[in-house]
């Protein structure tokens, strides 16, 4: 899961039939602005789930930190 603020093409295609390499720069939002928690579901077709979680916190007054997790099942059965 990205939490970007702003991403860029730095350099290269990233469409077309010259899409074959480049440089993507992905500014994520920093811990301190993604506290408490936050849990998502996805369901699609052919049974197909995720889910995930996430939970920010802090940790004295200029530590910040979250934690991440996803789980994909690729049946319900």
């Amino acid at each position: 899961m990205w939490i970007a603020l702003k991403s860029s093409v730095v350099w290269g295609d990233i469409v077309g039939a010259n899409a074959v390499d480049g440089v993507i720069n992905i500014i994520t939002k920093p811990a301190k602005l993604t506290q408490g928690a936050m849990v998502t579901v996805e369901a699609g077709t052919e049974e197909r789930t995720a889910e995930s979680a996430r939970y920010g916190g802090k940790v004295g007054d200029n530590i910040y930190y979250r934690a991440y997790t996803k789980y994909s099942d690729g049946s319900l059965r």
